[in-house]
């Protein structure tokens, strides 16, 4: 019987260990993305602190990076990954914030469920992207301008499969 119990216990910390190594390894890229990200905006900017990052995919990866400027202002930082060119700055005033995305859209789009709200770029502006599960049960992506808020684009997909 003790045999087992050390069995057992031999086995539980394997497993542990071998958790502990995958999460680390899940964590390990993004954290290099934020560091080059951070590294980068203070170097090419006008950002002297960084706060906040959003890494987004759509055609292609961009980075956005949130911190204080020179003038002291909250401002954003929307970074091609590829090139880690700058490829806008903004003020946070110039813009949405989160809070006015959401108090917007939110019953437009019937939100029941909200997933994910970071800030994006494509088809050369930076934008909102909010993604939630609706009224319908559907994930959906919406995409909104940062500085107009108006809606860009948005995708829907049925829980479980097949789009609209």
């Amino acid at each position: 019987m003790k045999k087992w119990i050390h069995i057992g216990i031999g086995l539980l910390v394997v497993v542990l260990i071998l958790v502990s190594v995958l999460v680390y390894f899940s964590i390990q890229p993004q954290q290099e993305k934020k560091n080059i990200a951070y590294q980068v905006a203070l170097e090419k900017s006008n950002l002297e602190t960084t706060e906040d990052f959003h890494w987004f995919r759509y055609d292609k990866d961009y980075y956005v990076v949130g911190g204080k400027d020179t003038d002291g202002e909250k401002s954003f930082v929307w970074i091609a990954a590829d090139s880690l060119d700058i490829i806008a700055e903004h003020k946070a005033s110039e813009g949405l914030s989160e809070k006015e995305v959401l108090e917007t859209y939110k019953d437009e789009w019937n939100i029941n469920e909200l997933v994910d709200v970071k800030l994006g770029y494509a088809n050369e502006r930076p934008l909102w992207e909010i993604t939630f599960i609706d009224d319908q049960n559907k994930y959906t992506f919406l995409q909104v301008s940062f500085l107009t808020g108006d809606w860009i684009r948005y995708y829907q997909y049925r829980r479980g499969g097949g789009s609209s």
